[in-house]
């Protein structure tokens, strides 16, 4: 459709459209690295998350993210948090390039706390100043 699109606009079809997605490799989806950062993580708390971290012998990051049904009974409140979450580690990965991360929900919420998405940046920010003088 969306090439039916460009073409209507003048453009060629062979233009791709970019991609605004978060990668497979960019997931974490070994349960052993999971439990590995679980375990042997560095934790940075913040009001609604807790952040997991841990070098990898990558050079991009790779994100985990875990939501629990105690925290979100909704499907919708968790795939909003996930949503969220995805995103602004799309937009903000070079930042984090080498390292884990696992995001786990710290506090029970709706779908209607627009705040969540500065919390998670706010903290990312500071994951990723935590993380450069290492």
């Amino acid at each position: 459709m969306l090439k039916r699109f460009f073409r209507a606009l003048g453009g060629e079809s062979s233009q791709s459209v970019p991609k605004y997605t978060l990668e497979k490799y960019h997931r974490l989806r070994d349960r052993a690295r999971f439990e590995e950062i679980l375990d042997h993580g560095e934790r940075l708390h913040g009001t609604a998350f807790i952040l997991l971290y841990l070098p990898n012998t990558l050079s991009f990051a790779r994100l985990g993210i875990i939501v629990s049904k105690r925290k979100c009974k909704l499907s919708v409140d968790r795939n909003y948090v996930r949503r969220i979450v995805r995103e602004q580690f799309r937009l903000n990965q070079q930042l984090l390039s080498g390292h884990d991360l696992i995001v786990l929900l710290k506090k029970n919420l709706n779908h209607k706390d627009k705040t969540l998405q500065s919390q998670f940046q706010k903290q990312l920010a500071q994951l990723a100043a935590h993380i450069k003088p290492a």
